[in-house]
């Protein structure tokens, strides 16, 4: 075959990977990013390649120029894709997929007579795997999907063109492979629907399990996908090298089965420890800056190497099937396309058995079983359908007595570890596996389940708290989340004042949902796209408040977009809290054409509220997210929850919050619970969260692009956030709060004009600590109008040098309370961080002035044994051994008086330091405290029993 002829072929194959991709894309903005969907895309895709296999490779046997023949079918498939954009999303759109994919189907049987179909399959595929690829590293990125379909398109008629040249002078015909006492063709039909079927279910299993383990990044799906696929290709290649031209096709068969089932059996041990590679593969980067495709690469090898004997396997069998099945020249096309399309037809009900059947019946570890299984049985049915095999019922045997050994023997996955989520863990470098493994036993799996659309866990951390996992990704929690999801909810429902109807998109623990049915609002619809995730909320019910059972709930188990696509009642408030975008799917949430339908539905006076994160995100993508979302409404402002989430509003009016209310809303029994658990008590608290009002998110968010429907920007860029692991701060560094003029025009400053007096003592106190650790611009201008309004307050000045530390200007922090001390001289909480500053200045900059000045300020707290080690620690470290025993014995001492947690461990301290200037008895006498304390202290145990040892030697 001319180089130049497998050079298109490569090219065919690449199209149509792109256009796979794309389309895919396309149908989910009318159809949904649900399984099912998923499955109807494939399988219409599938099932329009089975088509052509079979009706265009009759075509091809009576065409005389094959490559004229083929040459039409990449014109005609042009052409479609250049309609496909614009009938995508119409009535006609759904006809655009199958037609095009027979077209592709087509290609193959047409060009089985020029060259060897293993070759042919082989460059197809390398071609599709190469497409996968481009179209998520490349095309989609910098072209949106109506470019890459162009682009594609304009692929196709270059190939067309070159293939019509080609054809004056078409290379010879293949004779075909002739084998006497070959079974009837529909066995070997069977075998390729079989292993069609068999080859997507395990894809379906290997890209669910490695999204868990490497985070679910379109990224990730189109290397696992290329992966695969060009697993499949290196098996045709190899089964097409000359040395394999006379291989009887049913023994080839019968070996590609049975070393396929054994690969499989032979690594599935160690399945589980894959969830350790991205932590592993962590460790070689350093820094991240610039080592994106490094890390994805990485990937993208390992996925190969776990998939390639199996995938190389399957890439063997539709050659080998067809060269069984070709027994006549004249047939060729015919004989091919029917081996090929019953392949796709396995594909199609591979796809659909496993993603809406299987998956959630057997679990992903009972479908890899399955898979397994079903390849034995295959193997055991060729092998008895092969009358030249010597021996066969022995041979079947030991096949079946392998695989029963293997069912009994393989060990179950820890849910635990598979769902863990290691690619967003930063974890030190010394860790190994055995250590991981001991890491993990400090969390509990409740539950866990393989759903359609998700793997969802809930998870009990070793304090009692509890984490929600889908796809390896925390998306709530009892803890750190609870904030958020408590006010995501309260803030749109107060300052809205009146809602009625009420939309949330994404139940997660259903904390929100609960924090809106505390309103006396009359429905809640909620749109949740996993059923499982509402199976767990058993474990969330004495959280959100029992949420499903309240009779104003309406649960409804979709994809939010489509939902709010559909013709529906209007709201008064939408609130949308989908997981984070670097996700694949989750982006179609983010696009302007999202928004402008959100709008539609709103009531007069309506608000759509956005959850957003500002962690592992740069301020490029943030900046997309807010100018996209602010192109839809008139009026926008945003309210910021926690150190690294942030809630967007939006409004067609301004938001006229009835003051004169609120405090009477927030002390409705209900409200006022669900907000005193995250510490918001006041309106001037909730109200001081908002931190820019409509003129700045829209400077924030600049001018440019936006995240669109055909152009899906945020979901390609996502993941580049991720992987940086960074946290941007341009809210924090814009923000209105700080900057006199734009903080009049905030929510908080109205309020304050509303009712005609200054924050209290307490409200400034309260904002203050509700903010701590972060937003330290705020705070510290805050501690300020703090300090001006109330110059008495000592609290005051400590959240100025608080603020000033957070800022990481630890000279001015120290030079505030150094001040503050000459105001409030016996103020303890002062006293306390004047020796903090100190001690800090001590450790890390040696200034041995400032370790005596440390020492001085502890001095006037009063004694316990935190303050005394504290004060052993700078004593040891100036030298001073004997009063740094002394304190640590004093330490020790207190503890045990106060019955305090872990007194040996102060004692062991004690006894460490006697150790290292030789005070032998007090080392002993150190040591029996401590077991006297705790007789399980193993280290005091060690020591006790070598120093008696020792003494024993000297005497």
């Amino acid at each position: 075959m001319p180089l130049t002829l497998r050079a298109l072929f490569f090219l065919s194959g690449w199209t149509g990977l792109v256009y796979e991709v794309v389309w895919a894309k396309y149908l989910a903005l009318t159809l949904g990013s649900t399984a099912a969907a998923h499955t109807f895309v494939l399988g219409t895709f599938l099932g329009g390649m089975a088509i052509g296999y079979a009706v265009l490779g009759r075509v091809a046997d009576q065409i005389k120029n094959p490559l004229r023949f083929y040459a039409q079918l990449e014109l005609a498939i042009a052409t479609l894709g250049v309609a496909s954009p614009l009938l995508l999303g119409s009535k006609w759109g759904l006809l655009v997929i199958p037609a095009a994919a027979a077209l592709m189907g087509g290609t193959l049987p047409a060009l089985s007579r020029c060259g060897a179909v293993a070759n042919l399959y082989f460059l197809n595929s390398i071609g599709a795997a190469w497409g996968s690829l481009c179209a998520a590293f490349v095309l989609i990125p910098r072209l949106g999907l109506d470019g890459s379909v162009y682009t594609a398109a304009l692929v196709n008629a270059l190939i067309a063109a070159a293939a019509w040249r080609l054809a004056s002078a078409p290379p010879p015909e293949k004779t075909p492979y002739r084998e006497s006492s070959l079974p009837p063709r529909r066995l070997f039909y069977a075998v390729a629907a079989a292993s069609g079927f068999i080859s997507l279910a395990l894809e379906i299993a290997w890209i669910r399990m490695l999204a868990l383990i490497y985070g679910s990044t379109v990224y990730s799906f189109a290397g696992m996908l290329a992966a695969f696929i060009a697993g499949v290709g290196a098996g045709a290649w190899l089964i097409g090298r000359p040395r394999f031209e006379r291989v009887a096709p049913l023994r080839a068969l019968i070996v590609v089965q049975v070393v396929s089932a054994a690969a499989l059996m032979v690594t599935f041990p160690f399945y589980e420890r894959l969830a350790f590679l991205p932590i592993w593969l962590d460790t070689f980067i350093e820094n991240r800056k610039g080592l994106f495709m490094v890390y994805e690469t990485g990937k993208f090898f390992i996925s190969f190497t776990l998939m390639f004997i199996p995938a190389a396997c399957f890439g063997m069998v539709p050659p080998l099937a067809a060269k069984a099945a070709v027994r006549d020249p004249k047939e060729t096309g015919t004989r091919v396309g029917a081996v090929f399309s019953w392949n796709a037809v396995g594909n199609v009900l591979g796809t659909a058995a496993a993603g809406l059947w299987l998956l959630p019946l057997l679990g992903l570890q009972g479908l890899f079983y399955a898979a397994v299984g079903l390849q034995v049985l295959l193997a055991l049915a060729l092998i008895f359908s092969d009358r030249t095999l010597k021996k066969r019922p022995l041979r079947a045997g030991q096949l079946l007595a392998v695989s029963t050994a293997f069912y009994f023997a393989a060990p179950s996955w820890s849910p635990l570890q598979m769902s863990f989520g290691g690619f967003r863990q930063s974890i030190s470098n010394e860790l190994d596996y055995e250590t991981y493994r001991k890491v993990l036993k400090k969390f509990k799996t409740l539950y866990h389940k393989d759903g359609r659309e998700a793997t969802v866990s809930v998870i009990r951390f070793k304090e009692g708290s509890l984490a929600l996992k889908v796809n390896g990704k925390t998306d709530a929690s009892t803890s750190l989340d609870l904030r958020t999801q408590v006010l995501i909810s309260q803030i749109p429902l107060l300052l809205h004042g009146k809602a009625k109807e009420v939309l949330i998109i994404g139940y997660g623990s259903g904390i929100t949902v609960g924090g809106a049915l505390t309103h006396p609002v009359e429905t809640v619809d909620v749109v949740e796209l996993s059923p499982e995730v509402i199976e767990a909320d058993r474990w969330f019910a004495p959280y959100n408040g029992n949420a499903l059972a309240d009779p104003r709930t309406s649960l409804h188990i979709e994809d939010g977009r489509s939902f709010l696509l559909k013709d529906g009642k209007n709201y008064d408030v939408i609130i949308s809290e989908p997981s984070n975008p670097w996700m694949a799917g989750v982006g179609a949430l983010f696009t302007s054409e999202f928004y402008a339908h959100a709008n539609t539905r709103l009531n007069h006076g309506g608000i759509m509220a956005q959850w957003y994160h500002f962690y592992e995100m740069n301020r490029w993508t943030l900046r997309l997210v807010l100018r996209t979302f602010a192109s839809e409404f008139a009026y926008t402002s945003l309210w910021v929850t926690f150190t690294g989430d942030v809630l967007i509003l939006g409004s067609n009016q301004p938001l006229d919050v009835d003051f004169s209310s609120l405090a009477k809303r927030m002390s409705v029994e209900a409200v006022k619970r669900d907000l005193g658990r995250v510490n918001v008590r006041n309106p001037a608290t909730l109200l001081s969260m908002q931190i820019a009002e409509d003129p700045t998110v829209r400077n924030i968010g600049r001018t440019g692009n936006l995240n669109r429907d055909r152009f899906p920007r945020l979901e390609y860029a996502a993941p580049h956030g991720l992987f940086m692991r960074r946290k941007t701060n341009v809210l924090f560094q814009e923000e209105d709060g700080f900057t006199p003029d734009r903080a009049r025009t905030l929510q908080l400053a109205r309020y304050l004009t509303h009712r005609g007096r200054p924050l209290s003592d307490r409200e400034f106190f309260e904002i203050d600590d509700f903010h701590d650790s972060y937003r330290y611009r705020y705070r510290r201008t805050h501690a300020k109008r703090w300090l001006a309004t109330h110059p008495m307050d000592s609290r005051a000045w400590l959240a100025w040098a608080r603020a000033e530390e957070d800022g990481s200007n630890a000279d001015e922090a120290r030079r505030i309370i150094t001040e503050s001390l000459v105001k409030f001289p016996n103020q303890l909480s002062l006293l306390d961080k004047a020796a903090y500053y100190a001690e800090t200045a001590f450790f890390k900059k040696g200034d041995r002035d400032a370790a005596h000045s440390a020492i001085a300020y502890l001095r006037q707290l009063p004694n316990s044994s935190a303050l005394e080690k504290r004060r052993a620690k700078i004593h040891r470290e100036l030298g001073e051994y004997e009063k740094a025993l002394s304190s640590l014995e004093s330490a020790a001492a207190l503890a045990h008086a106060n019955k305090e947690p872990k007194v040996d461990e102060v004692w062991m301290e004690v006894a460490e330091l006697a150790l290292e200037h030789d005070k032998g008895p007090l080392v002993v006498d150190a040591l029996e405290h401590a077991l006297k304390a705790n007789p399980n202290n193993d280290n005091a145990k060690d020591l006790l029993k070598t120093l008696v040892e020792h003494f024993k030697r000297k005497s």
